[in-house]
């Protein structure tokens, strides 16, 4: 049969205090912390081999006694005794200042969410979101991220690539930048990161971001970034038309490009693809703009056209921060939300 715990006499504190253990009335000692041999508790000593609790009476009032009962396995009774005016002090001084900490904790809290509230209703209105769109595809193919761009205020244009060579991408893109009031996001899928590498050096444009693209270096292709890689599946899937433009498959639209789609999307992807001039492989930039300005970059975890791995050595590369999108080569078009809010992400920074 376990044992009853049993008083042995009641201490008057000035506050809260930290015995051994709490414990209802009848508590039996297992429910109860064992404490150190004849240990001290405010001048009653606990012989060796006794646990003791505390019991608080209710509605303690700070400054003024309050009745604590010590209990211990045996019925053998100890006076009562009285806490010293410098102890009672101290507890007192150790309620406030524990008091006054969980108050400057929650007040810095509150400053912390009205700071990160006030970080992401950042007037973006004056800031431009230009789009490039990469090869096999066309401006459509920012389609479902261009709402969710323009409900967070910013303006947002798409740029209607030729895809006929870097140098014709790079003016289109331009005169889209050239054509806003304010600061722009330039934003590049695909072959568009070359594109945007070159036509970011602009000082209207502050920050670049990189969606499942290409971010070459100073002098450097995709022939010179890929050189060393093995060839990838789908390339076994394109055709080349007489004048050297570059078209996928229907069949590696499926399996490759656009995996991550319903067949009605996979077929709007094959029907609206842009041919690509198979020269702007060749085609180097000659200042890279991620040099002097902050890069981010989207890597689609599950890309089948530009390897994952291959994305992050780029974006670690070019110092880019980065958002790891479990999509496909088209995570614009699988995963709008993820990718807009990268480019939020930007826009709010360079404010």
């Amino acid at each position: 049969m376990k044992s009853k715990w049993r008083s042995i006499g009641t201490l008057l504190a000035g506050g809260t205090l930290g015995l051994a253990a709490l414990a209802s009335d009848g508590a039996t000692a297992d429910d109860a912390q064992t404490t150190a041999a004849a240990s001290p508790i405010y001048g009653v000593t606990i012989p060796k081999g006794y646990r003791e609790w505390q019991m608080i009476a209710p509605a303690a009032v700070p400054g003024q006694p309050t009745t604590v009962q010590v209990m211990v396995k045996d019925a053998k009774r100890y006076a009562p005794t009285r806490f010293s005016n410098q102890k009672r002090e101290m507890k007192m001084m150790s309620k406030f200042f524990g008091g006054f900490l969980k108050s400057m904790l929650i007040v810095g809290a509150v400053a912390t969410g009205t700071m990160a509230h006030a970080e992401g209703t950042k007037d973006l209105s004056n800031t431009t979101v230009v789009l490039t769109h990469g090869a096999f595809a066309d401006g459509s193919s920012w389609s479902r991220v261009i709402p969710v761009l323009e409900a967070k205020g910013l303006h947002v244009v798409a740029v209607q690539n030729p895809l006929s060579s870097l140098n014709d991408d790079v003016a289109a893109t331009k005169r889209v930048v050239d054509e806003q009031p304010g600061r722009v996001v330039l934003v590049g899928h695909s072959w568009a990161g070359v594109v945007i590498s070159e036509a970011g050096n602009d000082d209207k444009v502050k920050a670049l971001v990189y969606v499942s693209a290409f971010a070459p270096d100073a002098n450097q292709s995709i022939a010179d970034i890929t050189r060393d890689l093995p060839a990838p599946p789908w390339s076994k899937e394109l055709h080349k038309d007489s004048a050297g433009y570059l078209t996928l498959s229907d069949k590696a639209i499926r399996q490759f490009f656009a995996p991550d789609l319903p067949p009605a999307g996979q077929r709007v992807v094959a029907a609206t693809q842009g041919p690509w001039y198979a020269g702007c492989l060749d085609e180097k930039v000659t200042h890279p703009a991620w040099r002097d300005r902050p890069s981010y970059f989207v890597v689609s975890t599950e890309d089948q056209m530009i390897a994952p791995a291959l994305q992050e050595r780029m974006a670690k590369a070019i110092g880019a921060t980065v958002t790891r999108v479990h999509g496909s080569h088209v995570s614009l078009v699988s995963h709008p939300q993820a990718v807009a809010n990268a480019i939020i992400e930007a826009a709010q920074r360079a404010q």
